[in-house]
């Protein structure tokens, strides 16, 4: 009877220790996902901060260029306008004169 209640124990202790070692396996496992899905998490924010500074940095390029372009049609029309004047300022001050005489 001994004998029996002897390896049922140790039946016993064996099915504990198997319980145990399955729990640290499990939490091993559990850790071990976690680091990878940690590890996943901040290449994946490394690349999209990239890209979007990517982005970023070619929408100000986009908006330099346009900027840039618009300066220079407004400047066209700037200088346009001052040779236009500087042609024909005495003409527009006498046509200037001339409707405040009228008056």
């Amino acid at each position: 009877m001994n004998s029996i209640i002897e390896k049922l124990a140790a039946i016993e202790k064996t099915a504990e220790d198997i319980v145990d070692n399955a729990e640290n396996q499990k939490f091993e496992a559990e850790r071990q996902i976690q680091a990878e899905r940690d590890e996943f998490d901040r290449k994946l924010e490394e690349e999209v901060n990239g890209r979007l500074e990517a982005i970023r940095s070619e929408g100000r390029a986009k908006m330099d260029q346009a900027l840039n372009e618009e300066r220079l049609k407004h400047r066209s029309v700037i200088d346009s306008l001052e040779n236009e004047f500087a042609e024909h300022h005495t003409e527009y001050a006498k046509e200037i004169l001339r409707q405040i005489l009228e008056v």
